[in-house]
């Protein structure tokens, strides 16, 4: 039985106009339920209750069944019948509960305008009523009456605001359903971006790299082999390391439903290797580590990695040879790195836009650091990052 009631509701729920149609059947049988059990009648026709009548209390009824689609017209074709009722003699009966119900509803789906009609017509059919009624009404039952039909349309009135409430907060809800996914969009797109701007310094150094090296062979082939065979070892591993890179931040990239492998990107634990790869291009490195490394936010650490190899890779296309230095200064709450080499010969091929530099700082200054990009007093060049290690500013 529940099982049933509640496929019944779910259907009335699913069409709103099943609910008006309902409850029009039930006032009707109602009424011809009353009409036939009062005495004298047996049906249409009968004595004492002429077929006008019945025809008038189905009009005053069927109307219900539209009441949400034209609140107005439905008052208007339920007051009529009544009037005409009480004109023949006859009491309304149901049709006063409808003629409520059509209050109700001209309350609860009619504009102010509409309301304001509503208000008017019904006045006009309670003043109708009582002048055309064969028994005098008493005063209080003319309050009642009064009472009845201004509590549907406050009642009307009170489930139209409660119903607006409602569906602003269902737009409210959506709205921030909407913003919600839309942040996490920009969310995706933003570290998608900063990625794809990893995978531009990897490689763009590691392809300047190779580009330099490849010269040095070209330049040194035939006076200095061994020299060339180590810009060729620099070559290939400078190339397979910048691969697997590429190779794991593209898997980064692709979308969600493919399968990928995610290995780890370059962290400072990468430096050793970093450097090593330097010293066989040709420049001497010193490195010196101050003070007692840091966790390090995901973004600062990429940074600070971009930071030293576009750093040595300036020291190893326009100072070969010179030695450089490279210098990491944990402090609390910051980190600190310098990169310094000295004056040397530069070497064949790129020379570079300039844009790694101005893409650095861009980076830096993202996280909330400062960067400081200058020709030492020596003849070389100074690089000097500060980067905060609390994470972005």
């Amino acid at each position: 039985m529940i099982e049933k009631w509640q496929e019944v509701r779910r259907f009335v729920q699913a069409q709103p106009g099943s609910a008006d149609a309902l409850l029009a059947v039930l006032l009707l049988l109602v009424a011809l339920l009353s009409l036939a059990t009062q005495p004298g009648s047996s049906g249409p026709g009968a004595a004492g209750i002429p077929a006008l009548v019945w025809v008038l209390v189905v009009a005053g009824i069927v109307p219900l069944a539209f009441r949400q689609r034209a609140p107005l017209l439905v008052l208007v074709l339920t007051s009529l019948p009544i009037v005409a009722l009480v004109w023949l003699g006859f009491a309304p009966g149901v049709l006063g509960l409808g003629l409520v119900i059509a209050c109700y509803t001209a309350g609860a789906w009619s504009g102010a305008r509409q309301l304001a009609v509503a208000l008017v017509l019904t006045a006009g059919v309670l003043l109708a009523i009582g002048l055309l009624w064969p028994r005098d009404l008493n005063p209080m039952q003319v309050i009642e009456n009064v009472v009845l039909f201004a509590a549907a349309f406050a009642l009307g009135r009170s489930a139209r605001s409660r119903r607006a409430a409602i569906e602003l907060v269902r737009q409210q809800a959506a709205l921030l359903a909407e913003q919600q996914a839309e942040l996490a969009r920009q969310q995706v797109t933003g570290e998608r971006l900063k990625i794809a701007r990893e995978l531009h310094d990897v490689v763009a150094h590691s392809l300047g790299v190779i580009a330099v090296q490849a010269g040095v062979g070209s330049h040194v082939s035939d006076a200095d082999p061994q020299e060339a065979r180590r810009a060729l070892d620099a070559i290939s591993t400078t190339s397979r390391e910048a691969l697997q890179e590429v190779r794991s931040m593209l898997g980064v990239l692709r979308s969600d439903t493919d399968t990928v492998d995610y290995e780890p990107r370059t962290s400072l634990a990468d430096l050793p290797r970093l450097v090593e790869r330097t010293r066989m291009s040709g420049v001497p490195v010193e490195v010196t580590e101050v003070g007692i490394p840091d966790s390090l936010p995901a973004g600062v650490e990429l940074t600070a990695c971009a930071v030293i190899q576009e750093g040595l890779a300036n020291a190893i296309r326009h100072a070969h040879g010179a030695p450089a230095s490279l210098r990491l200064e944990h402090r609390p709450g910051r980190l600190g790195i310098e990169v310094r080499n000295g004056p040397g010969r530069k070497l064949p091929g790129p020379t570079g836009s300039g844009h790694g530099l101005l893409g650095m700082r861009e980076r830096v200054q993202l996280w909330g650091g400062s960067m400081e990009a200058a020709p030492a007093a020596d003849g070389g060049f100074r690089l000097r990052v500060e980067l905060p290690t609390g994470g972005m500013k």
